[in-house]
């Protein structure tokens, strides 16, 4: 592997099991062409995060991006993606589907076969800035002196806070307007929207909720299990979902029990929300009207903990994650990170929207972990290219990091929102309205405190 040659002989261990076909994202077909790939379209975000900010979000035109509202949404249209899942290596295809509202987000076992004429895989394809076309920017003159005027001053600002380390030009590349965000309306139109699955009587059907949730499973991802049905890693694609405010959706895999890793982020979950839009959830009613969203909003705090590491949750007006990681002793690369996110900031603009501030981070092991996993019997499709592994004072692969400062951190918020998300009733939010607070959160214990918190809620 030419991104682990520098590696020592115990992390070459970690990608011994690695496979070429580990990684394949697939999307719903297309008619029309697109760019990138789901997991590539990163190099185009790093270097154009939309502008829009949150009222603007809010007007009458096609959202620039996906968010929750009080009421309940689901899908436009359906995707799908297949790909291996990271720890068993199996191969799978997950087909996410519109739901009728209070339905809420569950999983359905299919026959092989079921949805393979659904998808194609895509090509990725680099692509340089000059050929992103986005009105207002040009890669040579930069964008036009109103909005370069904005961006100066908003550049002074973060640079201040130590929000943005780079020159700025960097600073104008970054925030180009989104070419994709741009092809909503017209794809819509290509794509009308899909009416909810039925599904088959007497289907078997696997809640996303804490009731499927497993205590003992494995600490390295989040295991649902009902009915001998089970589902592995789902965390990264329910944190998508909920995040990104589809709060009904008929999740269907085929294959193995494994969700594809896709490229070891969020990001091509959202990514895929984005592409398909989302309506207002619809009724088995003749006359469809909105249905309100619920959300918690426990009056107690609640905490678990083991050893130093906890999870604690504090009431309040608005919903926050704050996560903190300590590999200082095993890896100073990674060191002590602390990251905070919440979707109710005043001033929130697009920039903060899951999609951008949270979903692109990888996942994180120290090389000592990985090997450990890997005699364990996990990470069976290779860490690769789909993880960051650190090996005391430097990365295996350096060119994957998303994030200079704090990556650790917000992968680690991504599996924290993706099993708050197991709290949601049908139809509702499942991230409470309250400041939830961790500190070297592990599958296991994230676990225990959603229980914990699923009854305190009660």
């Amino acid at each position: 592997m030419v991104a682990l040659a520098k590696s020592s002989a115990r992390a070459a261990a970690i990608s011994s099991q690695s496979r070429t076909s580990r990684t394949l994202v697939s999307t719903a077909r297309r008619t029309a062409a697109r760019g990138q790939a789901p997991q590539q379209r990163w190099r185009q975000a790093t270097t154009s995060a939309a502008g829009a900010t949150h009222q603007q979000r809010r007007s009458k035109a096609a959202p620039a991006l996906p968010e929750p509202t009080a009421h309940q949404q689901t899908l436009r249209r359906s995707f799908t993606v297949g790909g291996i899942g990271l720890h068993t290596g199996e191969y799978a295809i997950v087909r996410v589907m519109p739901a009728f509202a209070g339905e809420g987000r569950y999983f359905v076992h299919v026959p092989r076969g079921t949805n393979e004429h659904e998808w194609e895989v895509e090509q990725p394809q680099e692509r340089e800035l000059e050929d992103l076309d986005a009105p207002g920017f040009n890669a040579e003159d930069g964008p036009n002196d109103v909005s370069n005027a904005q961006l100066f001053f908003e550049f002074i600002k973060v640079q201040e806070v130590g929000e943005f380390r780079g020159s700025f030009e960097d600073y104008i590349q970054r925030h180009a307007a989104q070419p994709e965000t741009l092809l909503l309306e017209a794809e819509a139109e290509l794509h009308p929207e899909e009416e909810p699955a039925v599904g088959q009587a007497g289907e078997a059907r696997m809640p996303a909720h804490v009731s499927s949730l497993m205590q003992q499973g494995p600490n390295c991802t989040s295991v649902l299990e009902q009915g001998g049905f089970g589902v592995w890693g789902a965390e990264h694609l329910l944190a998508a979902l909920e995040c990104c405010g589809v709060d009904n959706a008929r999740i269907e895999i085929e294959g193995g029990k494994e969700v594809p890793i896709v490229d070891g982020s969020a990001l091509g979950w959202a990514n895929e929300v984005l592409r398909c839009g989302l309506r207002s959830a619809p009724t088995h009613q003749t006359a469809d009207a909105p249905i309100a969203r619920a959300v918690w909003t426990p009056e107690k705090i609640v905490t678990v903990h083991e050893g130093e590491a906890f999870i604690t949750f504090y009431p309040g007006p608005s919903a926050r994650v704050t996560v903190g990681v300590d590999h200082s002793a095993e890896a100073s690369v990674i060191g002590r990170q602390w990251y905070s996110w919440s979707p109710e900031d005043a001033g929130y603009t697009a920039a903060d929207h899951f999609r951008y501030a949270v979903a692109p981070a990888l996942t994180v092991y120290t090389a000592k972990e990985a090997t450990e996993l890997a005699k364990d019997g996990f990470l069976q499709a290779g860490a690769d290219r789909v993880c960051l592994i650190a090996e005391q004072d430097d990365w295996l692969d350096p060119t994957l990091i998303r994030f200079d400062d704090d990556e650790a951190a917000r992968h680690a918020a991504i599996d924290l929102l993706g099993d708050l998300s197991l709290l949601a009733q049908p139809g509702g939010r499942g991230l409470p309205r309250g400041h939830i607070v961790a500190y070297q959160p592990t599958h296991a214990l994230q676990a225990a405190f959603v229980l914990r918190m699923a009854d305190a809620m009660a």
